[in-house]
This record gives structure tokens, C-alpha cells and sequence, in this order.
């Protein structure tokens, strides 16, 4: 079989002329595609022989169309190669390694198309002025199935990480570390959690409200996810003017005037039955409340007055650019924040030490949750049939994600599919 193989490459060398670097892309294209025409019969073959345990199957009577791609993960040139009629597509570099391939299917939304991305973690995209788009929306890479918790992990799901070597080693054993980014994190990343920025607490009986010993934070998530951002901003000198983290406030002394101090600002008296609970909420402790960031306090002010912020309910993801831009301009900075649902876009924020807003939505750890994205982990897995390379790609993301006070890890390949959103300074 070795030596088949080898006389396939062989023959493939001979008959097709090198590729340089100053060839035009789209003859480069053709080239491969006149190569897998002609040697279609020995494709399917070696494919099905490949994926027979796993229950796949290709049938492709003919090439139907290609388009010239540039593989991100990569930043290599690339094809995508659609089969004739439903019966799928294939992803690969002008060197063979191939990206991804799908036996069924058909993606009518790049028949139109001469030039595309692709990005393993967000498909096939477009490039607009505000960076990458997708073509479609609901593109997953993985569907690894749970089975929790895994090592390195201190909670079920998809988050809280601690260990991400332990934790992929453990879930994904096959695959292998490829690089990271997390020049943010270690240097000097401030952690918080949202009690700490919490100025009322919700107490939860665990006998019937004969006593409180669980306390609850407010749905602050999102305030603290941009705080943690935008200190990280401060400290980097990308908004040098905002408060620095040693700026605090005091709002012990004040907190009787706060818009939320009638409904929360209450004892035990007020407790009322939640399911199987009884609840009540108060205020944070003096210490607490006396020693408040003094950026979060501008934060939760703008997002409590101007943009529905509630302690119980929180605050809808879509109002964050408007908030981080009203605070940065209350020191002076006119600033634009950004929204995009493609990790491609807000890659070169990472890489060039911004740290970066995300809204997670169906988590299953964090359920709906706001954090700050302040680096990534990528690894690979690969594997070979007849004369191809096929490469898959998974990342993880480096957070601080508001219930610990170190660096956490969120895995966003999982079969729980969650919904991401990022919001980015340019």
C-alpha cells in the first residue's frame, strides 16, 4: 500500500508542474482539480476505505465547481472543491492537507462567489471593513459530546479550565499543541469576581430561612467583564486615562442614595420564598463597599442609568459598546467599539494585547455569561489517507470570567454549542 502510494505522489509530481509562489492562484486551483479528476475513482476509494468504521461514505461523480480560498487557521492558500449535486464538499491547501471534508450537503451561498476565508472555528467568511463575516451564521467545527468533569476542570461543561494542558489531554487525547497567545494574562492580568463588585448580595436559606449561608451576586457579569477589560486597557496604556486599579470609591456611606437601595437594601425581615429557598437581598459588607473600583463604579453607573441595568435581572449584551464608549468619553477618549460573532476578526485585538469582551450564551457552565477574552490556546489533530494530510483545529479561550480570581480557560467545542458574541476596541 506504501509503495502505491508513493507511486501515486510520484506520478502527481511528474504530471503537474510545481507550484510557485508567483503562479496565478486560480491556475494553481485548476491544477488540483484536473489532478483529482483524473484520479476521482482512486479519491473515492481510498476515502471510504479510510472512514468505513466510521460510517462514511463519498460518492462524487464529478467536481461541480471550485473557488480559491485562504485557509486563516494556516494563513496558507487553499480550494474549496464542491461535489456534484447534495453530495458534499472538501477544504484543502494546494498542498494536500485537507481542512475539512463533508459527504452530504451543498453550500449554495458560495456558487456566486470567486474568493473566500476560512476559519476552523468560524467557516467560510468574507472580508467587510469591520474585519471577517460569515457566510453562515450557524457553523460549528466540533460537536465533542460531554462527559464531566474532565481533568484540569472544577466544574462541569465548558468552563472553568484551570489546567488546559490537563484538560485536553484529557478530552481531546489526540490532539497536540500547535501555539498560544496569552501575552495579556501574563503580564500582570487583574482577576475579580463579581462579588467583589457586587454591591448587593442575594442570601439563600438552606433549612427553610432559618439560615443564610449562600450569598449570591448580583447578575453583574457583564459589568464585571467590562471592568476587567477595560483596567487591562488601562494598565497596557491603550486608554492610559481611565482610573488606574489603585483609584477606589467608597459607596458605603452613599449607598442609601444608589437608584437600587429601596428594592435590595434590605434584611432577613424581607426574605420570601424562591422553590424550595427563601431569599433575601442586602447590601455587600462595609469593607467592600468602602474600597470599590473606582472604573466599575463608573461602569455600573452608566449601565444602571442610562442602559436598563438591574442587580436581578443584569444587562442586555447589545448595550456593552455603548457603555465602554460612554465611560472611555467621560475621560476624554472617543472611542468605537465593535461587535462581530467571528473569532477571526478579534484574533489580531488578542494578538496585539487587547483584551476583548465576550457574551456566551448557552454555556454549559456559565449558561448566559459575559467575560473577558484575554488570550487562546490552539491545537491540532492529524491524520493521513492516500496522499493527503487532514488537519483539524480546536482553540480555547484564556478568560477571566468573573466567579474565579485567576486565569480560566473556555472550551467552545463542545456539543453544547454555545452562542458567542465579542465586542472589540479598534
Amino acid at each position: 500500500m506504501i509503495k502505491f502510494i508513493g507511486t501515486i505522489i510520484l506520478l502527481y509530481f511528474t504530471l503537474i508542474p510545481q507550484f510557485k509562489v508567483e503562479d496565478n492562484f486560480e491556475k494553481e486551483c485548476q491544477e488540483v482539480i484536473q489532478f483529482l479528476s483524473n484520479n476521482r475513482n482512486i479519491f473515492i476509494d481510498e476515502f471510504n476505505k479510510e472512514y468505513e468504521k466510521e460510517g462514511k461514505k463519498i460518492e462524487v461523480d464529478y467536481f461541480e465547481y471550485f473557488i480559491p480560498i485562504i485557509i486563516l487557521d494556516e494563513n496558507t492558500r487553499g480550494v474549496y472543491i464542491d461535489f456534484n449535486n447534495e453530495n458534499g464538499y472538501m477544504v484543502m491547501s494546494l498542498d494536500f492537507n485537507i481542512f475539512r471534508i463533508e459527504t452530504e450537503g451543498d453550500l449554495k451561498y458560495l456558487k456566486k462567489e470567486k474568493f473566500a476565508y476560512f476559519s476552523s472555528i468560524d467557516g467560510f467568511l468574507f472580508l467587510t471593513n469591520h474585519g471577517y463575516e460569515k457566510y453562515d451564521k450557524n457553523f460549528k467545527n466540533m460537536t465533542f459530546t460531554d462527559r464531566e468533569p474532565y481533568a484540569g476542570q472544577s466544574a462541569e461543561g465548558d468552563g472553568e479550565i484551570y489546567d488546559i494542558k490537563a484538560y485536553v489531554s484529557n478530552r481531546y487525547p489526540s490532539y497536540s499543541y500547535v501555539s498560544s497567545q496569552n501575552t495579556i494574562a501574563n503580564e500582570g492580568f487583574n482577576y475579580i469576581n463579581q462579588r467583589a463588585t457586587s454591591y448587593y448580595l442575594k442570601y439563600v436559606s438552606s433549612n427553610g430561612g432559618q439560615t443564610y449561608p449562600n450569598r449570591e451576586s448580583e447578575a453583574n457579569c457583564s459589568l464585571t467583564a467590562m471592568y476587567l477589560v477595560m483596567n487591562s486597557w488601562q494598565k497596557r496604556s491603550i486608554i492610559s486615562e481611565l482610573p488606574s486599579i489603585s483609584e477606589k470609591m467608597d459607596v458605603y456611606e452613599t449607598i442609601s442614595q444608589d437608584i437600587f437601595y429601596s428594592e435590595y437594601g434590605k434584611d432577613e425581615s424581607s426574605s420570601i420564598k424562591e422553590g424550595d429557598f427563601y431569599t433575601y437581598w442586602a447590601i455587600n459588607s462595609e469593607n467592600t463597599l468602602r474600597n470599590m473600583k473606582k472604573l466599575y463604579v463608573d461602569i455600573r453607573d452608566c449601565a444602571a442609568k442610562k442602559f436598563g441595568y438591574t442587580p436581578r435581572q443584569g444587562l442586555n449584551v447589545s448595550n456593552v459598546p455603548y457603555i465602554m464608549e460612554s465611560v472611555a468619553s467621560k475621560y476624554g477618549k472617543n472611542i468605537s467599539i465593535s461587535k462581530t460573532t467571528n473569532f477571526s476578526t478579534i484574533q489580531m485585538s488578542i494578538d496585539n494585547g487587547r483584551a476583548v469582551y465576550l457574551s456566551i450564551s448557552g454555556s454549559s457552565t456559565y449558561g448566559n455569561h459575559g467575560v473577558s477574552l484575554i488570550g487562546y490556546e490552539k491545537y491540532s489533530y492529524k491524520t493521513g489517507w492516500w496522499i493527503f494530510q487532514s488537519t483539524n483545529y480546536a482553540y480555547f479561550f484564556a478568560i477571566g470570567d468573573g466567579r474565579n480570581i485567576s486565569l480560566q480557560y473556555f472550551d467552545p467545542n463542545t456539543s453544547a454549542n454555545p452562542s458567542l458574541t465579542y465586542c472589540y476596541f479598534e
